[in-house]
């Protein structure tokens, strides 16, 4: 289940989650968000001019990349607390499983099980 099947859809809280492991991994939910709000560093921003060119492209790259990877992993994080105020935070999105408070603990933002999961990664 997408959670643009899930807007405007009050679910219950996941069964198998105390309170205070729902409240443990909220936590870590909004502190990892809180990072990611933070900009990242541009690189060219303190370039030598006289520096190779080529090593100031690569930066530039990487930069790039790193900042897709920020984008990216604030979505998971945004996906997550919406799942979590819409109380289908802990199943999974594709089979409807319970996720494992380990699992959980460990990827807060993980919308799938393990074995949907694996399928996903190969």
């Amino acid at each position: 289940m997408t959670i643009d099947e899930l807007d405007g859809v009050m679910t219950n809280s996941p069964t198998h989650l105390s309170d205070e492991q729902l409240a443990s991994l909220r936590s870590q939910l909004e502190a990892e968000r809180a990072e990611y709000t933070e900009p990242l560093e541009d690189p060219s921003d303190e370039a030598d001019l006289a520096d190779d060119p080529g090593t100031r492209l690569s930066e530039r790259q990487a930069f790039e990349e790193a900042t897709v990877r920020h984008a990216s992993q604030l979505e998971a994080i945004d996906h997550a607390i919406k799942r979590f105020d819409l109380g289908a935070y802990g199943t999974c999105e594709a089979c409807g499983v319970e996720i494992p408070f380990e699992r959980l603990d460990a990827v807060p933002d993980a919308v799938l099980c393990i074995d949907c999961q694996s399928k996903v990664t190969g």
